[in-house]
């Protein structure tokens, strides 16, 4: 017994012994996952954006057609006025002519007056002028300077003539002449004419030169950056041009609709009196038209504000003259039209009203010959 127990007692010291090695090695093997988690990954095998994503897209100017630079013949008095003209009567803003416009021409008229355009053309061009300086740097500068280029000298001098007279002495000659003694006047006038050129010449070319790859390529970036910008306002402009024209259709289509509803009201009106002078309708019926005819005619007012305002604000935005505002030439597609005013409050104005159907014949046979409608205090009318 003593034996079993030694022996049970040395197994339960083994497995004790081998499960504390055990658990002591386990630190040891989780080390090297701790070394990955706070190793620093090389940032130089890091891939490159060129690689993945390609090259840096640029905006390519032929895929949107150019803005217009003229205006057609049938436009032309369309002309922007002066930038720094200022209207200070009321004879100078009072408008004198509506002028049907496409949406075509509307187009090329922003396009052509639109000031927010032009300074940003004006934009592209400064850019591009500091790229071409930028670029001249890889090149040799030369520089000439002259003075009187050329220059013409002329002088006049003259001396008193006592000081340029000479005596000659007398002379015998080889055959005995005589020579007698004389005066004679020397030059005292002097003239003097010449041609003077001063010119000058220096070449200075940088060959070492590291700030200038630098800025040439700022110079580029700063020039696609302004270039990109244009062509986006020139999208912008032109979206803008055509949703002010779109808002003018429809404001023109309201206006439309509008009138059509007030027609349709009168006639329902007139139809609801003649039907309550004969005797088949209620004061209630009549009053009920007489309050669609108001509703109406109020659609139609609210219509006409919203179709002067579009105008106005279309003629600021192609920047027209002060006495002409633009309407639009051409309605708007059915579907269009439709789809604006066929849904929401504006169903209702689409329809005929529901009281202008004929009278019924059988109510106007009862009606004899010499016989009138007359009305009393109540709301039916009655034969006399």
């Amino acid at each position: 017994m003593r034996r079993f127990t030694a022996a049970s007692c040395l197994v339960a010291g083994l497995l004790v012994t081998g499960g504390s090695s055990a658990f002591a090695q386990a630190p040891e093997q989780e080390t090297p996952e701790q070394d990955n988690a706070t190793y620093r990954l090389d940032q130089e095998t890091l891939p490159n954006a060129v690689d993945l994503k390609g090259p840096r897209p640029k905006a390519d100017p032929s895929a949107l057609p150019p803005a217009a630079t003229t205006l057609p013949d049938d436009v032309k008095d369309l002309k922007a006025p002066p930038s720094l003209a200022l209207p200070n009567q009321s004879e100078q803003v009072r408008i004198r002519e509506l002028r049907p416009l496409t949406l075509d021409q509307a187009l090329e008229v922003v396009e052509f007056n639109s000031p927010s355009l032009k300074a940003a053309a004006s934009r592209v061009d400064q850019a591009k002028s500091r790229l071409r300086a930028a670029i001249s740097a890889w090149y040799p500068t030369v520089s000439l300077q002259a003075n009187g280029f050329p220059q013409y000298l002329k002088s006049y001098r003259y001396r008193n003539p006592e000081f340029t007279r000479r005596t000659i002495p007398a002379q015998t000659g080889p055959f005995g002449q005589v020579t007698p003694e004389r005066t004679i006047d020397g030059q005292n006038e002097f003239y003097d004419r010449q041609w003077a050129v001063n010119f000058g010449a220096a070449v200075n070319w940088n060959i070492i030169d590291p700030a200038r790859v630098p800025q040439i390529a700022l110079a580029r970036d700063n020039f696609e950056r302004t270039r990109d910008a244009y062509l986006i306002a020139l999208r912008d402009l032109r979206l803008q041009a055509s949703s002010g024209y779109f808002a003018l259709q429809s404001a023109d289509e309201g206006v439309r609709v509008g009138q059509a509803s007030v027609k349709a009201s009168l006639l329902s009106l007139r139809d609801a009196r003649a039907r309550f002078n004969a005797g088949v309708n209620t004061k209630l019926d009549v009053l009920e038209a007489e309050t669609q005819l108001a509703e109406d005619r109020k659609i139609l007012t609210d219509y006409l504000a919203r179709q002067d305002l579009a105008r106005r604000q279309l003629a600021f935005l192609l920047d027209l003259p002060q006495d002409v505002t633009p309407t639009a030439a051409t309605p708007p597609p059915a579907t269009r039209f439709m789809g604006t005013f066929a849904s929401g409050k504006h169903h209702r104005r689409l329809q005929l009203p529901r009281r202008t159907r004929p009278v019924d014949s059988r109510y106007l046979d009862q009606q004899q010959p010499g016989q009138r409608f007359t009305r009393s205090d109540s709301t039916r009318p009655h034969l006399c």
